[in-house]
């Protein structure tokens, strides 16, 4: 019978200390498990991601950028075309520097943006008329930062219907005309039409954009892309068009 109180005791005891060394471990050594913290645990697929964290799509993702290009846009003036591509199923808000470089890498000229793009698809980043001479200008460089993608992965970019769009050809140059309509329930304050020239190669002959500012809802807009004179010299059936929309958040 004493030998049983002992046991029993004794194994009190045990529990009591168990319990107050699993109390001290948990409040001063114990890290309860983060999406952050370098570890596959709680329902993670992969380390700190998938489950309850991140999908691992989107911890592994990186935008790509294509196609950056300086181009002449007229007398003393340089455009900038710049392709960012998003390779994975999710949209997604970035921020972009691009520097222009002249003669032995100089800096001429940097530029700040921010822009989106929908889940696997290209968004062309253009700056039209910037002023340089085009035979000042080496090259030019684009950095994405910031990159934020959208987990869900069945929400998309809020854009307009380009209407009526007509691509006219002179010795002077060419221009695209259109009307941009919203269909949203909001005015929408801003929209970027960006516009690609291209032979029928498919190589660029010009790049330009337009702001069309204050589409009230249900409204209609019209707009102008200019081009300045194509250094190749061709006629209207020999150019064809890719024009794009983006509605620009304010700051």
């Amino acid at each position: 019978m004493r030998f049983l109180k002992q046991v029993t005791y004794g194994s009190l005891y045990l529990i009591v200390f168990a319990l107050v060394g699993l109390g001290v471990y948990k409040v001063y050594f114990y890290e309860t498990p983060t999406c952050f913290d370098g570890i596959l645990n709680q329902n993670e697929l992969s380390v700190d991601c998938d489950g309850t964290c991140i999908p691992c799509e989107i911890k592994n993702a990186k935008l790509e950028t294509q196609t950056i290009s300086v181009m002449r846009a007229g007398e003393g003036r340089v455009t900038v075309l710049a392709k960012v591509v998003n390779p994975i199923n999710y949209n997604a808000t970035f921020e972009y520097k691009i520097n222009i470089l002249g003669t032995f890498n100089t800096s001429l000229q940097s530029l700040s943006g921010a822009s989106s793009i929908n889940e696997e698809s290209e968004r062309y980043i253009v700056i039209p008329g910037i002023a340089l001479n085009k035979d000042d200008v080496s090259k030019a460089t684009i950095e994405i930062t910031n990159a934020k993608w959208d987990e869900d992965s069945t929400t998309k970019l809020p854009e307009v219907e380009l209407r009526n769009l007509q691509t006219v050809v002179t010795d002077d140059g060419a221009r695209i005309t259109g009307r941009a309509f919203n269909d949203s329930l909001d005015i929408i304050k801003r929209v970027r039409v960006t516009a690609l020239l291209l032979d029928l190669g498919e190589s660029v002959l010009g790049a330009s954009a337009v702001d069309v500012q204050n589409i009230g809802v249900a409204q209609e807009k019209a707009f102008t892309v200019f081009f300045p004179k194509l250094d190749a010299e061709l006629g209207q059936s020999e150019v064809e068009t890719k024009i794009f929309s983006e509605i620009v958040q304010s700051p």
